[in-house]
């Protein structure tokens, strides 16, 4: 039998402790986004609005060139967000609003059919000054000034159950913006959302994950005991002093101090940068730009955009819809070895939907890295689902990739008796009369749409 230990008692102290009392906690706020406060800012979107992602109300459904969204026009918008089927627009005063699809809460607000075509005020967010926002598959993430992460929406499982987004709404939508507890053990000054997974930046360059994990894009070992684990946000693999994160539908990048680019998750196309086979389950680096000086990344669903500080465009990963800007790729591995023919478990891009992993087709994919020509130097770029967005230095768009919604804006068609719209197979410089005198200074991608923030003086008009 084992001996029992007898409770030792603590000795009452001679004399009462003193309290340690905690000093107020101080920050200086995150900084925000560009005000430009003596210019009129406009948001312009083109593309197809099935699903309400358009904005201009419920008789307007697709855009062939940019169009202004009026309801916003006095709103003083400094900052725009979108993927997918929805998007958020940020006000100077840290305001959120929302619009497009939002069968699974990803606006955070209540609505009915016809509020979704027009933006709205966000709930839940009453008091908090919002600088930033982030649209995934079905969930929003918005950043506080304070560093605070708030989400709307839920997470799913490929087979389409509602996987949540936190411990405390698990298997739930959440229809409303609510704080992420875990989160706030340390101030967050990024955040990423994929498509059904999610990424935050610390203040001291740590990256967490956390959501779906099936492709190893939580870049972190998941414990098989505790199936709910991928929803708990907790610090991915091996990263330290990263200053940058980017997020795409199913794989991610972070840039460290030392401009080190690391990527993991789904590779089935090339897409993370690296030239092997199978999901990149760890933070690894991509050698093909260690002395390049990555600036900025953006990310479809197969493919990946790398912005260099000297204003050079790469891309990498599934090309068939033209999204890498690069022309038409001929599988011929005497020529071009990097260009590949790839079976994947992919959507065709025609399809204009999200892809679910249940059929097999051939794509046709860059396995390293290829400089996208005939761009000048550029300061920003974007992507959507399949196409890519570039925002030169002097304030000209460029598109390219799938066309056949418009999200192009390039305003042609396949033919003269099919109204789909035409690909980009090289970058397409943006017109359109409603931008003409506009100064462009933001750009986002969504499945089937882009979004555009221009500025002008106050005294122009834009009829």
């Amino acid at each position: 039998m084992a001996k029992m230990r007898s409770k030792r008692v603590p000795k009452a102290p001679t004399q009462p402790r003193a309290k340690r009392v905690k000093a107020a906690s101080t920050f200086s706020p995150l900084p925000g986004p560009e005000t430009y406060p003596t210019k009129k800012k406009i948001a312009f979107v083109m593309g197809n609005g099935d699903c309400a992602q358009l904005g201009l109300g419920e008789d307007c459904l697709k855009r062939k060139k940019p169009m202004p969204i009026r309801s916003l026009e006095d709103k003083n918008i400094v900052y725009i967000a979108t993927a997918c089927l929805h998007n958020v627009a940020i006000t100077e005063d840290g305001k959120v609003y929302s619009w497009g699809c939002n069968d699974h809460g990803a606006l955070g607000r209540t609505t009915n059919e016809s509020d979704e075509y027009v933006p709205g005020l966000v709930e839940g967010l009453d008091g908090v000054k919002i600088i930033k926002a982030v649209c995934g598959g079905n969930i929003t993430l918005v950043l506080s000034e304070e560093g605070r992460v708030y989400a709307a929406g839920t997470f799913k499982t490929e087979e389409g159950s509602f996987l949540g987004f936190s411990p405390e709404l698990a298997r739930q939508q959440q229809k409303k913006f609510v704080p992420l507890k875990y989160l706030e053990r340390t101030r967050i000054v990024d955040i990423g959302a994929g498509s059904n997974h999610a990424l935050a930046l610390s203040q001291d360059g740590l990256v967490y994950s956390w959501g779906l994990g099936d492709h190893s894009q939580l870049g972190r070992r998941i414990s098989t005991r505790r199936p709910d684990s991928w929803i708990y946000a907790d610090k991915v693999a091996g990263l330290s002093g990263i200053k940058k994160i980017a997020c795409a539908a199913y794989h991610n990048f972070a840039i460290d101090g030392d401009k080190n680019v690391y990527t993991w998750g789904l590779n089935n196309m090339f897409q993370c940068g690296l030239n092997v086979e199978g999901d990149i389950q760890y933070p690894t680096i991509i050698e093909f730009f260690e002395d390049k000086n990555v600036e900025q990344i953006a990310a479809g669903e197969h493919h990946s955009v790398f912005l260099l500080e000297n204003g050079d465009v790469y891309t990498v990963g599934r090309g068939d819809a033209g999204q890498l800007g690069i022309g038409s790729l001929p599988v011929n591995s005497d020529i071009e070895p990097e260009t590949k023919e790839v079976e994947a478990k992919v959507q065709d891009h025609k399809d204009g939907e999200k892809a679910n992993g249940t059929s097999k087709s051939t794509k046709t994919a860059v396995s390293i890295p290829r400089r996208v020509s005939g761009l000048p130097p550029c300061k920003s770029i974007a992507s959507g689902d399949f196409h890519t967005l570039a925002l030169s230095r002097d304030g000209k768009v460029y598109t390219w990739g799938s066309g056949i919604t418009y999200a192009l804006g390039n305003g042609r068609s396949i033919s003269e008796d099919d109204d789909t719209g035409a690909d980009e197979l090289v970058p397409y410089e943006l017109t359109g009369q409603k931008i003409i005198g506009v100064e462009i200074v933001s750009i986002g991608g969504g499945s089937q749409h882009s979004l555009l923030l221009g500025i002008q003086d106050r005294t122009e008009t834009n009829s």
